[in-house]
């Protein structure tokens, strides 16, 4: 933290004529959980001993750097404080400006060199050079350095000797030293911030019942050390108690930390927002007055860049969505535009994606515009990710007016929209998981201060996205809205309505609303058949969406009917090689292997293969589909050593063109682990199939629908090698994620609930087993019937654990 006096200040520990002792700013009374820097500077100076290599370094400079009110400044003066007789002088200036270090160092003049026998005229060079001369046993403090690099280092004394601690929000600086001997001062622990806030407040830090409070309140603060000071100083003043606090601070959240009263709670000067304020008036200013129109226009563009990064998730805002807007705006533009619905990147200034003259992305602007804001410490940079502290965001938006805010979250939703493609490739892929929960962010600040217009781009590319990211209920909310929408401005019969319709209906079958989906798709099917006639193909199209919601509800005769309806009336109008013939045979062969007529599928599929890498090639990504299913087939046949061979080829094709991170080679990983099983290749198997649960869970995260399937492949692989306990933890933890994703009746958590089952009576667990299998029939009778395949299978297993305890004769 910075200190409030601009003075410069000497201590001396030894007393000899001419030197004057100046009081050094003292520490705070609650130094609570920052003792490992404490620690780490004593062994830096060779305080504490230490093997660390630097102790061979003459001049030793440390650089302290993080975020504003952090607390820097309090560490360096406990550590002062504890080493006093350490050193022979400590000088301190605050080197927020130029002008403070100068009258600093013009302080240190007047103590210790003025009226000295041929002392020289006051410069700044003179009194740097002055302490350079002393012994090795002084120590210069530069707080709260604030200046470019090149600056800060003309404030350095000359020669090899002293030592050096340098306080700032700059990580740039960085650069004075080795890399290795700075630290980045982060937030406090959950611990040490309860005891904090306990202690400033005045009460018990050992008190459960207060640190139960206590911890709720820390983290609304997120552990910043000045927050902490200043709510605990709130609580202690009696504004209100640590038992109402949060209900207080929900409703008054920026009056709080903006409060003046409590400005010096931690002996900062200002308060938390009005540390991030006065660092915005410096972007202000460089904006208004800085003589380098360069910079001063990097500067303009830093507060867009804030203000848009208030309204996006805090963390792992990546660099490449605003590269990405400035070069597909124009052409999302004009994607996305639809006669007579609003289109929100129509309203949108281009001054947003950071142009240069010729409408082209300007790396130099931006990357100019991030160095200024990473100086100040108001975003942190890493890997091309940026990333703010939750209060920091927290002030950006109530910094703002509810209009202001308003209009800044549907600049950064622009910049999202702006940003999407529709290439089919692996970058777009990770791409677009990225951004998933800066898209849910921006959608929940929108709910919050009311911005309810309805965009049509934006729910498409958001629907879409987050489809991907497997959050259909967000998915599902979005696209029923944009049917709503379109009937309502564009008419039920109109074509883009009818294409909502289809989106919607495939958000159905990922939330297992089939009957939903089924009843759309009829629909939709009716309607494109009688505007566009029965054999056009957007009516084929929607034929075999519906067949393929029968396949998902188990209604394989119907799913049949309608495939080989479309399949016929294909074949006439384009030939038995077209490609779109080749999808649907390819779909009726899965049908009919969901039959259990498997001669029939592999046939087909067969055919499907041969044509496909005649007529696209053998590369072509369609045809290495078609290949997958065939290898499915092949497994579903017992034909091992097949499916084997066609595996390996799929994930040699698949690395290739796509990438070992990609679902589809993933998914190839996991098929060909699925046959070392039945070939006897545990063991390896099971290592297949922890490779596939960690890629997934890298690219898609834990809770992506893939991800959790990879976890219940690798919980049966456990069990059949007796590892019970562990696919016992695997199996409840894919279970509660599940339950909380796709909700507890989705068929993939029933089936989730049913392997645990299992689990539990090859343990002897059979009360437990019984209640989930339980619960499993009942939910698929209300869901399929009681003559779906899956009612029966969850029937059959119900009716053996009941056996197994006696109680079947009962039933």
């Amino acid at each position: 933290m910075a200190n409030n006096s601009n003075t410069a200040q000497v201590d001396t520990t030894s007393h000899r004529p001419g030197e004057l002792r100046a009081e050094i700013p003292h520490v705070i009374d609650n130094f609570v959980g920052q003792e490992i820097y404490l620690e780490d500077l004593k062994k830096f100076f060779g305080i504490i001993e230490s093997n660390d290599p630097i102790k061979r370094i003459r001049r030793k400079t440390n650089v302290l750097y993080g975020l504003g009110g952090i607390g820097k400044t309090q560490i360096v003066l406990k550590f002062i404080d504890e080493t006093r007789s350490h050193w022979t002088h400590v000088f301190w200036t605050d080197a927020a400006s130029e002008d403070t270090v100068e009258q600093g160092l013009k302080e240190i003049y007047n103590t210790n060199i003025a009226g000295s026998a041929n002392a020289p005229p006051f410069s700044i060079a003179s009194v740097l050079t002055w302490i350079s001369e002393l012994e090795h046993g002084w120590l210069m403090i530069l707080d709260n350095a604030e200046q470019p690099m090149e600056v800060v280092e003309k404030y350095l004394p000359p020669r090899d000797k002293g030592s050096v601690v340098i306080t700032t929000r700059n990580p740039a600086l960085k650069a004075i030293t080795y890399r290795e001997y700075s630290m980045e001062i982060t937030t406090l622990s959950e611990d040490a911030s309860v005891t904090l806030l306990l202690k400033t407040i005045g009460l018990d830090p050992n008190a459960p019942h207060y640190k139960r409070m206590a911890t709720e309140i820390v983290a609304k603060v997120h552990h910043l050390p000045l927050a902490i000071h200043q709510v605990g100083s709130y609580i202690g003043s009696g504004k209100c108690s640590i038992y109402n606090f949060n209900e207080v601070f929900d409703e008054d959240r920026s009056q709080i930390l903006d409060d003046e009263a409590f400005k010096g709670a931690s002996n900062y000067g200002r308060t938390v927002y009005g540390t991030w304020e006065a660092l915005f008036q410096k972007l202000v200013d460089i904006a208004n007055y800085d003589v380098d129109e360069d910079t001063a226009a990097a500067a303009r563009h830093a507060m867009r860049i804030i203000n848009m990064c208030a309204f996006f998730y805090h963390e792992k805002i990546p660099e490449d969505m605003f590269k990405r807007a400035a070069k597909y705006y124009q052409q999302n533009f004009e994607s996305l535009s639809i006669e007579g619905l609003p289109i929100l990147l129509r309203t949108l200034n281009s001054e947003l994606f950071c142009l240069n003259q010729n409408g082209e992305w300007n790396e130099q602007l931006f990357k100019k515009c991030i160095d200024i804001l990473s100086s100040l410490s108001l975003i942190k940079v890493n890997d091309k990710k940026y990333s703010l502290h939750p209060l920091v965001q927290s002030w950006c938006q109530d910094r703002l007016s509810e209009n202001d805010q308003q209009k800044w979250v549907l600049n950064s939703r622009g910049v999202i929209v702006a940003s999407n493609s529709d290439e089919d490739t692996m970058d777009e892929y990770i791409y677009k998981q990225s951004i998933a929960p800066h898209i849910i962010q921006n959608l929940d600040e929108g709910k919050r201060v009311n911005t309810t217009t309805y965009y049509d781009d934006v729910n498409q590319v958001f629907a879409s996205i987050l489809k991907g990211n497997g959050n259909y209920a967000l998915a599902e909310e979005l696209r029923l809205e944009t049917v709503n929408m379109r009937r309502q401005l564009l008419g039920a019969e109109n074509p883009a309505t009818i294409t909502s319709m289809v989106n919607l209906a495939s958000v159905y079958l990922n939330t297992t609303k089939w009957a939903e989906a089924e009843k759309l798709q009829t629909q939709v099917m009716q309607r494109s058949a009688q505007i566009l006639g029965p054999e056009h193909l957007d009516t084929l199209r929607n034929m075999a969406d519906l067949a393929s919601t029968y396949m998902y509800q188990g209604k394989w005769s119907e799913a049949e009917k309608l495939q080989l309806q479309v399949l016929e009336i294909r074949t006439k109008i384009y030939g038995p090689e077209h490609h779109y013939i080749l999808s649907i045979s390819a779909n009726l062969a899965m049908t009919y292997s969901n039959q259990g007529k498997l001669a029939e599928a592999e046939k087909i599929q067969l055919e499907v293969v041969e044509k496909s890498t005649k007529s696209l090639g053998p590369e072509d990504l369609d045809t290495v589909k078609h290949m997958s299913n065939l290898a499915k087939i092949f497994y579903k046949l017992g034909k091992l050593n097949e499916a084997e061979n066609m595996q390996e080829e799929l994930i040699e094709i698949r690395t290739r063109l796509l990438g070992d991170e990609h679902p589809d080679t993933i998914t190839s990983v996991g098929d060909i682990a699925a046959t070392y099983i039945d070939k006897g290749y545990v063991p390896e198997a099971e290592s297949l199939q922890r490779q596939v649960v960690e890629m997934r869970t890298a690219t898609l995260g834990e809770e992506h629908p893939y991800t959790l399937n990879g976890m219940t492949t690798l919980a049966s692989t456990c069990k059949i090698q007796g590892k019970l306990a562990e696919a016992e933890e695997i199996e409840i933890h894919v279970l509660n994620l599940s339950t909380k994703i796709l909700g507890e009746d989705h068929p993939d958590t029933l089936k989730v609930k049913e392997n645990l089952s299992v689990t539990y009576g090859k343990q002897g667990k059979w009360k437990d087993a019984e209640e989930l299998q339980k619960q499993v029939v009942q939910a698929r009778k209300e869901i399929f019937g009681d003559d779906h395949p899956d009612t029966m299978s969850s029937m059959v297993i119900l009716m053996e654990t009941l056996k197994i305890q006696g109680k079947w004769e009962q039933k």
